[in-house]
């Protein structure tokens, strides 16, 4: 964890000599979001209704480095003019091939983990579409890329988001299912699918069901995600802990 911060601003560096480069873009926007999901969202968890001080501080760290992440990848994105009104967006996603996945997909992840923590706010609120869109896409594309993820990401975001605005819970199990399907030994798809859609649908024996089996998994199953792993396994520990609070 402590290291990673000096290889984000060394990413910086190299941007900053070519602030038009996509990939420098895409890492920056990844690098950022990754580290904000992985440690600054569990420092959360783990903090609230414990240490409000702790948990405010926790939060504002996450809210700075989704918002970095979510800038970098809007600067990637509009690279190839997919940034605008959601009719003209859409427009210019459909001409998107397959080697763009990574830029879609990293962009949006920062940009919608920042709006699930700005969700209160009306202003944050009328940004998920374009966010969606994006999602949208890289599942037409690649729908196993990252091991799901993406499919997850959309599962989370029908579980969260209301049916005014899109949100459809069964459409969520649909698409939890299918990423834990085509990445079944990639623990983090479990622990969306528990987090966001059970507690939304008030499934308490699926949420206890999906976390017990990321505890009961090894995390070198998939040993290029170890860490990864290991990171969903101590969030599925946090909240098996919460259960309490969330049904």
């Amino acid at each position: 964890r402590d290291n990673t911060i000096p290889l984000i601003r060394s990413l910086e560096v190299f941007s900053a000599g070519d602030p038009e480069d996509r990939r420098y873009l895409a890492l920056l926007s990844k690098s950022y979001g990754q580290y904000a999901f992985a440690f600054y969202e569990e420092d959360m968890l783990r903090l609230k209704n414990v240490d409000e001080v702790e948990y405010a501080i926790a939060k504002r760290r996450a809210d700075l480095f989704y918002e970095r992440g979510m800038n970098y990848g809007k600067r990637a994105l509009d690279t190839r003019k997919l940034i605008g009104p959601l009719p003209e967006m859409e427009k210019a996603l459909s001409k998107q091939s397959e080697k763009e996945v990574p830029v879609l997909f990293w962009s949006a992840f920062s940009w919608g983990n920042w709006l699930n923590l700005h969700r209160d706010d009306p202003l944050a609120i009328v940004e998920v579409p374009q966010v969606t869109a994006i999602v949208k896409r890289v599942v037409e594309l690649d729908p196993s890329y990252q091991y799901g993820a993406a499919l997850a990401f959309m599962g989370a975001l029908n579980s969260v988001r209301p049916a005014m605005l899109g949100g459809n819970p069964e459409e969520a199990r649909t698409y939890f299912d299918r990423a834990i399907e085509i990445g079944p030994n990639y623990l983090m798809n479990k622990v969306m699918m528990a987090q966001f859609f059970a507690v939304q649908v008030q499934d308490k024996e699926l949420f206890v069901r999906l976390l017990r089996d990321v505890l009961a998994a090894s995390p070198s199953a998939l040993p290029e995600q170890r860490l990864a792993n290991e990171i969903a396994q101590r969030r599925a520990k946090l909240l098996l802990e919460r259960v309490k609070e969330c049904f």
